[in-house]
């Protein structure tokens, strides 16, 4: 009774507020007689129908302007009309009105925001689209498979695993017209589940359970039986593809924002075509030391690798903890992994009938140096000093790959416009090495490519976009610099070590091979002292004297251990050993010296 009472006395109160305010209103204007009656009753109630509609006008048009006492009026008479409900459900009655004025732009903008949504929806369905992004012409390597000998076994292992991919795709995608996505509609492909995925842990990995009927099965193998002569231009014996881990690999090509669709119509095989449209690299034509081949898609943009047995192990055995740690890292401006590691989208084997054409395993992945700009000069950086010079005979190549040395000889340095912007790629380079540390790997480097921009076509630059899965900085007007991480599929096992002891401890030697702790180290002491730099960046200050104090002092994010945690390089997350000083501010420092001398 006491709250009904309040309830009461509050309305009250807050009508005879709005009767002061009415009445202020009022002081100057002449009295209006009050309207005199009729004894018609018809009459009667037609002027009080008036006067309501005149009442119902006015409100609307106090609403239109929005003042504050219109609201006031308004929300006395809803108080009026539930005096004998709550005053909280008289709010919630006022505040539905007041939402209801703004239905029309709620639904303007609801309706722009919707058909901006699928408009980005149309567009990403459009795989053909990010084929409009042109890799420059003067970066193309290798030679057509149309150019090969007509005896060279590439050219038959190029057009086989075209297949392969076009049948898989097509198995995949069933609804899709292959015809009009620039792949040969004509499958010879026996399509079957084979267990070669089972090293992986999952002894049927691709299942997705269904409702109703018979689990569904993703095939893996493809069996072809020997083509026609006349089909294709090279003899097609008969073959078998097969794609291992491909459930993890559709993953990693999703968080690197690398469509199916446009995946697969990279290395398409247009129906017009009776043989392979893709780039070859040979062995011979492969720089350093490589004994593999590559096949390069016709856009070069992705290309496929050729590797040993140990290299297809490696893979295998990092599958499953690589795709967990690419889906983690932070995202780029694009939303695609801003990993440095390289970008293996996908695994293959082929083995052949005739056994003059040997088995072959393919690893695919993303073309680092794909990039709008040509790039003139390119690099590979260990982080070691010894013996880190490009050979005679590498530099008569027509396009060289320097060391780490020559890097230094040339007085590069990929400078970036902050040092924030700096910091996050250093980040990044430290996490990806930890993880390949963790792994056990070495012999990793990182492969940078260098464009000197042309300063008497600067407007040329103005527009800096790339194509996707391009990872480059922009050095001011001086140069373009487009990097990567590259070769990490070597283990520190029993041969390594061997060759760190015997070609690098006992003759006293500091050799690229070391344990991958210190190769790590030395990659991001190397990193720091001669790769990257920012706008501003003072030089280290050299101390002199004979004997020079080591610096012990870590520049990193992550907060180095204790001796509580232990010594594991599972856990670590630093980059150094020893002690690590607390950076202090000079007014602290001098407190604590001032001390230490009293």
């Amino acid at each position: 009774q006491g709250s009904h009472e309040c309830r009461e006395m509050s309305a009250v109160e807050a009508e005879e507020r709005a009767n002061d305010d009415v009445a202020n209103d009022n002081v100057n204007k002449a009295p209006e007689s009050p309207p005199e009656m009729d004894d018609d009753p018809e009459e009667n109630e037609t002027s009080i129908r008036f006067s309501e509609e005149v009442e119902e006008s006015e409100r609307e048009r106090s609403e239109r302007d929005g003042s504050n006492r219109a609201k006031e009026a308004f929300f006395l008479k809803s108080m009026r009309m539930n005096r004998n409900l709550d005053q909280e459900e008289a709010n919630k009655n006022f505040r539905r009105n007041q939402k209801d004025k703004g239905a029309g732009d709620r639904a303007r903008k609801n309706w722009k925001r919707a058909a901006s949504k699928a408009l980005k929806n149309v567009v990403s369905k459009n795989f053909l689209k990010k084929e409009k992004a042109s890799v420059n012409e003067k970066n193309k390597i290798g030679k057509g498979a149309a150019e090969l000998d007509a005896d060279d076994e590439l050219k038959v292992i190029a057009l086989s695993m075209q297949r392969g991919l076009r049948a898989f795709y097509k198995a995949d995608n069933k609804e899709v017209d292959l015809a009009s996505s620039g792949f040969d509609p004509m499958q010879s492909a026996v399509l079957k589940k084979s267990n070669v995925d089972k090293i992986l842990g999952s002894e049927q990995p691709g299942n997705l359970p269904s409702t109703g009927g018979p689990t569904r099965i993703d095939p893996d193998s493809a069996d072809f039986e020997a083509a026609e002569s006349s089909k294709y231009k090279v003899a097609q014996p008969a073959f078998t593809c097969t794609r291992v881990g491909d459930h993890f690999f559709k993953d990693v090509r999703k968080a690197f924002n690398i469509s199916e669709d446009h995946y697969h119509s990279s290395f398409a095989l247009d129906q017009n075509l009776d043989e392979s449209n893709m780039y070859v690299v040979s062995s011979k034509d492969a720089s350093g030391k490589s004994v593999s081949f590559f096949f390069l898609s016709p856009n070069q943009q992705y290309f496929l690798k050729s590797c040993t047995i140990n290299d297809y192990n490696c893979v295998k055995r990092l599958l499953r903890k690589y795709t967990h740690y690419v889906k983690g890292c932070k995202k780029n401006k694009d939303g695609a992994s801003a990993t440095l590691l390289p970008r293996y989208l996908g695994l293959y084997t082929l083995s052949f009938a005739d056994p003059k054409i040997p088995s072959v395993v393919l690893i695919a992945m993303s073309n680092f140096f794909a990039g709008r700009y040509h790039i003139q000069t390119r690099y590979d950086l260990k982080g070691s000093m010894y013996k880190r010079h490009a050979s005679e005979k590498e530099k008569q190549k027509k396009s060289p790959v320097y060391k780490d040395l020559d890097w230094i000889d040339h007085k590069r340095k990929v400078i970036f416009s902050s040092e924030q912007e700096m910091n996050e790629v250093r980040e990044q380079l430290r996490l990806d090495t930890k993880f390949l540390r963790e792994r056990h790997l070495i012999d990793y480097s990182l492969l940078i490519g260098v464009h000197e921009i042309d300063k008497q076509n600067i407007e040329y630059y103005t527009d800096v976009t790339e194509n996707d899965g391009v990872v480059f900085n922009r050095n001011g007007d001086d140069f373009i610099h487009y990097y990567g991480i590259v070769d990490v599929l070597t283990p520190y096992g029993g041969k390594k070590r061997a060759e760190t002891v015997f070609l690098g401890n006992m003759l006293l030697r500091e050799i690229s091979c070391q344990p991958p702790k210190p190769y790590q180290k030395r990659f991001m002491k190397f990193c720091d002292d001669h790769l990257i730099s920012y706008v501003g960046m003072k030089p280290p200050e050299k101390k002199k004297g004979w004997f020079k104090k080591k610096d012990t002092t870590v520049v990193d994010s992550v907060v180095p251990k204790t001796k509580e945690q232990g010594n594991s390089d599972d856990d670590s997350d630093s980059d150094y050993d020893g002690k690590v000083d607390i950076s202090l501010t000079p007014d602290v420092k001098k407190e604590r010296e001032k001390k230490k001398s009293q």
